[in-house]
């Protein structure tokens, strides 16, 4: 099975990958999710670092499963199983979901010990947003791929998320990538030093207001300065100006960007793909293949790596 599926992720990378589309479908990308995420700053406290995306993602699966209530013990399990926050971080982030109005927590009616969570509609909303930026994307190289404006996503599962959820494998262990993704509102700003340099026609150097970055996606100047910093010690970027008010964009940071992206598009179809069908993928398998198709398509093809 890990085979057939591993088949299918590489025939997907190499659809997205050689389209004469793939630019767009790449700029689409970038465009849709730093409208999205400057649209709802708060949510650089929720899903704009990797950990606490794929927590976000396990919450949208629990929410789904009515064989039991949803409550933060069964979260801290999994948070602690995959050694992604501790009991302590996990309660913070679930606080701060009630707290910005994404899901509510009232007492179980099995146990009054505990309190059960729920979705709200604003929760939907933003899910239904997360799952359209891809198929958005997607639409330019896959046109059967039809997106949706049900606002409680009801044809896409939980197995969608799930699936999805396996794309951290393919990032956990590339420190360079890693720099922008481990760290709040990570990914957001590296879409937008890459649309930045887009905007400018890859000049040799573009400006980027630490101070604005920060106004944007609601994180402090001395956050952003330090994930500068350490994108230029490793060689991502190069500060020339104190700032961001000179900034190179290193041929490393676009080529593991572009693979970043271009992967997770694929696994984006390939989750679709799944929902759709209901083909009978083990999770664990497909995980496995994801990341196979990581170190072996994206990573050894000689493909050029310059987005237009």
């Amino acid at each position: 099975m890990i085979l057939l599926i591993y088949e299918k992720l590489h025939q997907d990378i190499r659809k997205i990958k050689f389209s004469a589309n793939v630019n767009y479908a790449i700029y689409n990308h970038i465009d849709n999710q730093i409208d999205f995420f400057e649209k709802n700053k708060l949510l650089s406290k929720l899903i704009s670092e990797y950990k606490k995306y794929l927590i976000s993602i396990k919450i949208a699966e629990l929410l789904k499963d009515s064989s039991a209530s949803f409550t933060k013990t069964r979260l801290q399990f999994f948070t602690s199983d995959k050694q992604l926050a501790t009991p302590n971080r996990t309660s913070a982030i679930i606080d701060t979901a009630v707290h910005l109005g994404f899901l509510t927590s009232k007492p179980s009616v099995t146990d009054r010990r505990y309190n059960s969570l729920a979705a709200t509609e604003k929760f939907y909303k933003i899910k239904n947003d997360q799952i359209n930026i891809n198929k958005k994307s997607l639409n330019l190289i896959f046109p059967s791929i039809k997106v949706e404006s049900n606002t409680n996503n009801s044809s896409i599962p939980e197995k969608f998320l799930e699936i999805y959820f396996g794309s951290s494998l393919c990032f956990k262990n590339n420190s360079a990538i890693n720099i922008f993704l481990k760290r709040e509102a990570g990914y957001p700003i590296l879409l937008k030093i890459l649309q930045t340099a887009r905007h400018c026609h890859h000049k040799q150097a573009i400006a980027l207001s630490f101070s604005q970055l920060s106004r944007n996606f609601g994180v402090s100047r001395a956050h952003v300065q330090k994930m500068f910093q350490a994108a230029h010690d490793a060689k991502l970027i190069r500060l020339q100006a104190p700032g961001g008010k000179e900034i190179e964009i290193m041929p490393l940071l676009e080529r593991l960007s572009r693979n970043m992206i271009i992967l997770s598009l694929a696994i984006a179809k390939g989750a679709i793909d799944y929902t759709y069908t209901q083909n009978i993928y083990n999770n664990q398998e497909f995980e496995t293949a994801i990341l196979t198709a990581h170190n072996t398509i994206l990573d050894t093809e000689n493909v050029s790596t310059t987005m237009l």
